[in-house]
């Protein structure tokens, strides 16, 4: 995992002096590690240099997590005034309705007279409504209401796609970022926070449950076309992942197979900050926290990512008795060839039989996972006999359409799946959790067609598997794989 360590007190970074990238010194590890295909970084943080905006402006991001409590709010702070500290215009919308907290996290509470609402319905200008940040004048705030509040039943999406087009026309220039602070939840205010966006920064704590929310809002930033997807790990604490109370974050890299933005660590600062209303990154000293926010801004700005590098400690020095693993994966206890020849054979054997308890537990180990209790186990996969066609439950409402499928022959699991209307051509769908797939699209009075793909690369389509008057809460049932 990741360490970061505060340098002393006058004392220069080295990267000032030179500009050749950073190669960490590496360790051995106590079990075979096979590198991630990660991709390279390309860019590395160097303080005597300004970043290099990549990509078309403004870069409308929005900052969600599907869970609430995880740092989405504190992330959009401190990420938009390091960007407006490093020289760049940004626009910060904090799209909750009635629940808003950006202003006080900013200290601006004080100053939003009118909001996004009032805009709307001509009461005032956008330019009032902006609220510039006396520190940085380059940073600006919107707040779609007043607390407390609700949006009107025709304010949706396309109120936040008129704001982007609005901020591109403006007299003073077009932003570089906007950045959209996504409320919790995947209901309503979290499709409206997401329908102007072309990028997504996903905030996530290494907990169980953060993880599969994020995982299901993955699969719907996905299917609303959101393919550059980032993600900031939050309240990371080294004492917890060395002790294996908390995963780490290669672990939450590999579950949600995202390119890593940041990893920000636990600070008790932040509860200080936020009740102050003066950010992380304006703190004099920065805190460590501080310090990995101003790093993913520095990345946001470049598209770079960064790694997740797990190092385990150097193994122990070999004795006399070592424990090796044949070609058989049976393990054997031998004399190390380090012992001297002149070894009395009788003391050998009498020192081997009294060792022999302890070895034994370290020859488990070779084959097992002693602190689990779970043991690897050798197996083949048979191809599963189903009775009938794969079944298709339709669930949902509106145009999102959630598809279960089961009783699948073959393999038994599903990797990609298509749908098609008797009006569309075929439709990706997206994995939402399981075998639950879903997609975005008025396909109701159309009868539906599935596209089924295995593990196995097998392929089945069952035309015309629902009619035409479907209605949600059925269930179908349609061809299958052979066995």
């Amino acid at each position: 995992m990741l360490t970061l360590k505060p340098l002393p007190a006058n004392t220069k970074p080295s990267f000032l002096h030179s500009l050749t990238p950073f190669r960490p010194k590496t360790q051995t590890l106590t079990k075979p590690f096979k590198p991630h295909s990660y991709p390279a970084i390309q860019s590395v943080l160097q303080w005597n240099r300004k970043p290099e905006l990549a990509g078309e402006t403004p870069r409308v991001v929005v900052i969600t997590s599907g869970k609430g409590g995880v740092g989405k709010t504190t992330t959009t702070a401190n990420v938009g005034l390091s960007l407006a500290r490093l020289g760049f215009s940004v626009v910060s919308v904090d799209a909750d309705v009635g629940l808003r907290n950006l202003d006080l996290l900013l200290g601006l509470e004080n100053r939003v007279n009118y909001t996004l609402v009032e805009v709307m319905n001509g009461d005032c200008r956008l330019d009032q409504a902006l609220v510039r940040d006396k520190r940085w004048s380059n940073f600006e705030l919107l707040c779609i209401s007043k607390p407390r509040s609700k949006l009107p039943l025709g304010f949706g999406g396309k109120a936040l796609v008129w704001l982007v087009e609005s901020l591109k026309s403006r007299q003073e220039g077009c932003p570089h970022f906007i950045l959209i602070d996504c409320p919790a939840g995947i209901d309503a205010g979290f499709i409206t926070a997401i329908t102007p966006a072309n990028e997504a920064v996903l905030v996530t704590t290494p907990d169980i449950t953060s993880l599969r929310d994020a995982d299901r809002v993955v699969g719907l930033l996905e299917c609303d076309g959101i393919r550059d997807i980032k993600m900031i790990v939050n309240r990371v604490r080294t004492d917890m992942i060395k002790g294996e109370d908390m995963m780490s974050v290669l672990d939450v890299q590999e579950m949600l197979g995202l390119a890593l933005l940041g990893v920000i660590p636990e600070d008790t600062e932040v509860i200080r900050s936020t009740n102050r209303g003066y950010p992380l990154v304006l703190n004099k000293p920065p805190t460590l926290a501080g310090l990995a926010f101003e790093q993913a801004a520095w990345r946001l700005v470049e598209q770079d990512s960064m790694k997740a590098v797990m190092v385990e400690e150097e193994p122990k020095k070999r004795g006399w008795l070592e424990i090796k693993e044949g070609n058989d994966g049976v393990a054997s206890c031998v004399v190390s060839s380090n012992l001297s020849s002149n070894y009395e054979p009788l003391k050998l054997m009498n020192t081997l039989m009294n060792t022999l308890p302890f070895y034994a537990n370290e020859a488990f180990e070779k084959i097992a996972i002693w602190k689990a209790a779970n043991m690897p186990i050798q197996y083949r996969r048979i191809k599963c006999r189903r009775d009938g066609g794969i079944r298709f439950a339709i669930s949902g409402s509106g145009i999102f359409l959630s598809v279960l499928i089961s009783n699948v022959a073959g393999a038994g699991d599903v990797t990609a799946v298509k749908i098609k209307g008797s009006r569309t051509g075929w439709l990706d769908m997206g994995r939402n959790w399981g075998q639950n797939w879903h997609v975005n699209a008025n396909l109701q009075n159309q009868a539906l067609s599935f596209e089924v793909t295995s593990s196995e690369r097998m392929t089945v389509i069952s035309y015309n598997v629902a009619p035409k008057d479907w209605r949600f809460g059925q269930a179908f049932e349609g061809k299958q794989f052979e066995t």
